[in-house]
């Protein structure tokens, strides 16, 4: 029987294969943002390059599974549909 994080980690791996050229572009976007503004969250990429209506809104749990990102903070997310829930902060790796 799978854990929990396993299960989680499976979730997120096959967001990699089904969302590819969402998450690249999703990346890429992230990674500008954070270039123009020291951070980024989630709540950035909603409002300048959302999921394909097609993608399960989980999808945004992949998006920074990428070497260029650190997290280094938390914060309530904005969007009302989010709940104040807590939020990675990510910087751009040195």
């Amino acid at each position: 029987m799978q854990t929990g994080m396993q299960r989680k980690e499976d979730a997120l791996d096959l967001f990699e294969l089904r969302q590819d050229l969402w998450l690249a572009n999703a990346r890429d976007m992230a990674a500008q943002l954070a270039r123009e503004h020291g951070k980024v969250t989630s709540d950035d990429i909603w409002l300048t390059l959302p999921p394909p209506r097609t993608a399960h809104p989980s999808v945004m749990g992949a998006l920074f599974r990428d070497k260029r990102f650190k997290l280094v903070d938390f914060t309530l997310s904005k969007r009302p549909l989010a709940n104040a829930r807590r939020i990675g902060v990510y910087e751009l790796v040195a």
